[in-house]
């Protein structure tokens, strides 16, 4: 196996990437074509995951790449991890995990970090961040991840999320 790690690390653009711990986390969007097709090349499976919905992680410490599905990641306020493929570049494994039936899924923030700055949803991304940042909604680093933890809040607070935006909850008084 040709491990893609070099090549997709020499074509990122400056200033591009969540970094959490010792992983870099991108939208597909970001990643260079050459570089994105070496990668998706590593991942075959029956049911390709569409390139809207892709993020990449990458661990360079432990050589490691995931191919992340996160539904509707450009419609959606915080996708839902749908399933993930790990693959181990120096042991050359490849670790399936499906992620659709838990109730309590793995969800995103923070999208602008994930794509280029010249990205067409980069602002509503942006603008979102900084509205729940406002609103002290993403203090908790360790519980905003996780559905469960995040619709709790939400409901908490009497608001919920259209689109992209936030709106204060309905009530039928």
């Amino acid at each position: 196996m040709n491990d893609p790690l070099p090549l997709l690390l020499s074509t990122l653009p400056p200033n591009t990437g969540k970094r959490i711990g010792d992983s870099l986390w991108l939208h597909a969007s970001a990643v260079a074509p050459g570089a994105l097709a070496a990668v998706r090349k590593l991942f075959t499976t029956d049911h390709p995951v569409p390139l809207d919905d892709l993020v990449i992680r990458i661990d360079q410490r432990k050589h490691r790449i995931a191919h992340l599905h996160y539904a509707g990641f450009l419609t959606t306020a915080h996708p839902p991890l749908c399933c993930s493929a790990l693959i181990d570049t120096v042991g050359e494994t490849v670790t399936l995990r499906s992620f659709a039936s838990r109730s309590n899924r793995p969800i995103l923030h923070r999208k602008e970090l994930l794509v280029a700055g010249t990205h067409e949803a980069y602002n509503e991304f942006a603008a979102l961040t900084a509205e729940e940042e406002r609103l002290g909604l993403l203090r908790d680093k360790r519980r905003i991840g996780w559905s469960g933890y995040w619709g709790d809040l939400l409901r908490d607070r009497g608001l919920e999320i259209k689109g992209h935006e936030i709106r204060e909850l309905r009530t039928n008084d």
